[in-house]
């Protein structure tokens, strides 16, 4: 009859914990690794400020269906 070591059997569970703590870390650099590349293509992450259009706040009002530049009220 095989008795088994207390020390064997705590060798062994430390060995599970380390393992899955492995596999963990694993799923975790390549999440980072997802993440970082979304940042890098996101243009909204841009520090640089998006540029205004030539006509200003005029241009929304003269793309709305039905109104044009006569129809807009002078500045």
């Amino acid at each position: 009859m095989a008795t088994t070591n207390p020390r064997d059997a705590r060798i062994a569970e430390l060995e599970r914990l380390l393992d899955a703590a492995i596999a963990r870390i694993e799923q975790q650099e390549a999440r980072i690794a997802e993440l970082e590349a979304r940042l890098r293509s996101t243009s909204r992450n841009s520090s640089k400020p998006r540029p205004r259009t030539r006509l200003g706040r005029r241009s929304r009002i003269w793309s709305r269906p039905g109104v044009s530049p006569e129809a807009s009220p002078a500045p």
